[in-house]
């Protein structure tokens, strides 16, 4: 289980035994999952202490976010902890979620390619007009086998490289990945801008942590910026978003929510629902990236067989011919 889902449950089961009348510490005793046992014990003895939740969850950077720990704070402030764990809970699930589906959207991919491996090692057997030995054949498709995890590490380190500099930024011009990368990542900043503001933490505290729930440092900046403008020039939070706004911003019509929701002093609402609108619109590109992959391992497939056919096709051919 991944530990998106943990939290979900951990933050599940805290809302409903708080509601319940339990109190914190043994609401705190519970049986939570490995990863979370030891924190939740490190967090129980620091309320038994005089200490507040918040304080022991900050003790275990590696487990809680700031966001999550900032809305705990507030939460103790303001005596609606269970209000906060049932948006955190909310929050963590649709990461899971997330996640999950584009686990199991990548196993059919990743099935055909094993397929193909194996075909190919096959369609080299019976093609091999004797000129490959069998340690060979075995090398390849072993090569074969191993290149997606090659490819992930590859594609990790890469992200980390792109990441750490302004190569996001030209990754964000990408036209697909930099579509999906824009709409995951406004998605998440307006998800928690939203929890945030609806929490009753002020603008600029509310923009700042939302900003350190992007995944990329180029949108952490962007975000940031908006609201040191925000504090700087005095501008509202529509007028500072425009400042930051990229095209596809433009394109969203995210300025004029934010507008819409000062006016109707709704701002945490339409935070959430731009949050919301993002969401689905990534979901759509991974759905449409998850439907063209199997196509083009069909293609591909078809390619190399058509290929090695032909080879073997002309390889007899020019035998006869210099027979003849």
């Amino acid at each position: 289980m991944s530990l998106a889902k943990d939290k979900a449950n951990f933050y599940h089961t805290l809302a409903t035994l708080l509601d319940s009348g339990v109190p914190l510490p043994m609401a705190l005793k519970q049986r939570f999952p490995s990863r979370l046992a030891a924190a939740a014990a490190q967090m129980r003895a620091a309320v038994e202490s005089g200490q507040p939740l918040s304080a022991g969850m900050a003790a275990c950077p590696r487990l809680f976010t700031p966001l999550e720990i900032n809305l705990t704070r507030t939460g103790e402030a303001t005596g609606r902890l269970p209000d906060i764990f049932r948006s955190l809970d909310s929050w963590c699930s649709r990461h899971a979620k997330i996640a999950s589906r584009l686990l199991s959207g990548l196993l059919y991919p990743l099935f055909l390619y094993f397929a193909f491996c194996v075909i190919m090692a096959i369609v080299d057997i019976f093609t091999s007009q004797g000129g490959c030995s069998s340690c060979g054949l075995a090398s390849s498709l072993l090569l074969r086998l191993a290149l997606p995890f090659l490819v992930y590490i590859l594609v990790k380190l890469l992200w980390s490289a792109l990441n750490s500099g302004p190569g996001m930024l030209i990754g964000d011009m990408i036209p697909v990945f930099g579509a999906l990368l824009h709409q995951t990542e406004t998605a998440r900043f307006f998800r928690a801008l939203g929890l945030c503001l609806e929490s009753g933490m002020d603008i600029k505290r509310a923009l700042d942590i939302s900003a350190s729930c992007c995944r990329t440092t180029h949108y952490q900046r962007k975000y940031r910026q908006m609201a040191e403008i925000l504090d700087r020039e005095r501008l509202s939070v529509s007028q500072a978003h425009a400042r930051v706004a990229s095209s596809r911003d433009d394109n969203a019509q995210i300025g004029l929510l934010l507008a819409s929701g000062e006016s109707s002093g709704q701002l945490d609402v339409l935070a959430l629902r731009i949050a919301t609108i993002q969401e689905a619109a990534s979901e759509t590109t991974i759905d449409r990236l998850l439907i063209i992959l199997p196509v083009v391992f069909y293609l591909i497939i078809a390619g190399f067989i058509a290929f090695k056919i032909i080879s073997m096709y002309s390889g007899y051919i020019q035998s006869i011919s210099n027979l003849m």
